[in-house]
């Protein structure tokens, strides 16, 4: 596939992303995260988990108010995907931090919640086809060839995670009877396609699966509801952990803000979250409330690590 820039965006400077740069080790990692000096101007940010050693990955210019979401890195470390709304449709993009080179992944569909699996050979992401308005999921190989759904039953898919053995893929989704905001947990088997099966479902509002690294846990956000009545509070709630069958699901953060998007530390140990916004406000708002947090995977010492003015979103643990 062509190597391009993207439109109307410069990339201002960029360093390499390695673990030498933000004083961690291997089994540490770091956390990359997105900060927006201006509605023009947004970086990607990298710290150790400790909130120290802080250093600018790349800077993209001339973001036309729109700042890139959901970072992800891919298993080496060398490549950034996350997705970018312009002109009214999304596309989910990739850039080589060494070189600052860019593509845009998926130029014909409308796309984002990027996710690499393990080998980092392909992206799962969700995507909205040309027969109706709700999100599927599909899967296409790294540098963007063969885009293919996943679920050709047309299954809603948001916010997907590969699992360790790269065997499966979770998701949020919902049935027939729970409609509009309210998401369960499912999984699908990525030689399956045709056999989803709901892995965390009930009443709850629950979104954003991601593995651990082990493989023998789910974080996700279960989405609370407003104090009066049944609307969802934002994107976000608090923070839970189950094991990879489903059963003994258990809260690990509490009391506010709202938390959303959990990333598994290295060492499944550790997980690291954004402040959800609340009804209104936008997902990358400039705005030092919003900040990305750790807390241990049992729910003790849970920290802020970073105090950007600008507000620092969509903290996401990279090797």
């Amino acid at each position: 596939m062509r190597v391009l820039r993207i439109s109307r965006l410069e990339i201002l400077l960029f360093t390499a992303l390695v673990i030498a740069s933000c004083g961690g080790t291997a089994e540490d990692g770091h956390i990359l995260y997105v900060t927006c000096v201006t509605e023009q101007e947004c970086s990607f940010i990298s710290v150790a988990p400790d909130g120290t050693n802080r250093s600018t990955v790349l800077t993209l210019a001339n973001m036309g108010g729109l700042p890139p979401l959901l970072p992800r890195c891919s298993p080496d470390g060398n490549e950034v995907v996350f997705f970018l709304r312009q002109e009214g449709k999304s596309s989910i993009f990739k850039i080589d931090v060494r070189s600052g080179d860019t593509v845009d992944l998926t130029p014909g569909l409308n796309a984002v919640d990027p996710a690499w699996s393990p080998d980092g050979s392909k992206i799962v992401f969700s995507a909205t086809g040309s027969d109706g308005p709700l999100p599927e999921l599909w899967v296409m190989n790294a540098d963007g060839s063969d885009a293919q759904a996943l679920a050709p039953d047309g299954a809603v898919g948001l916010v997907p995670s590969w699992s360790p053995d790269g065997r499966e893929i979770a998701y949020a989704s919902f049935t027939e009877a729970r409609t509009g905001d309210m998401f369960d947990i499912w999984i699908v088997g990525v030689d399956d396609p045709e056999r989803p099966r709901g892995l965390i479902t009930g009443q709850s509002n629950d979104r954003q699966p991601v593995w651990s690294p082990d493989g023998q846990s789910l974080a996700f956000a279960r989405v609370g509801e407003a104090p009066d009545g049944p609307s969802q509070v934002g994107l976000g709630g608090q923070i839970f952990v189950a094991d990879a069958s489903g059963e003994n699901t258990r809260p690990v953060s509490s009391g506010p803000p709202p938390k959303f998007l959990p990333s598994w530390s290295p060492d499944s140990k550790q997980i690291v979250f954004s402040v959800a916004p609340a009804p209104g406000e936008a997902l990358g708002e400039r705005n030092e409330r919003f900040q990305i947090f750790v807390i241990n995977a049992d729910g003790s010492e849970q920290r802020q690590i970073t105090n950007e003015p600008n507000g620092a979103h969509f903290g996401t643990w990279c090797r």
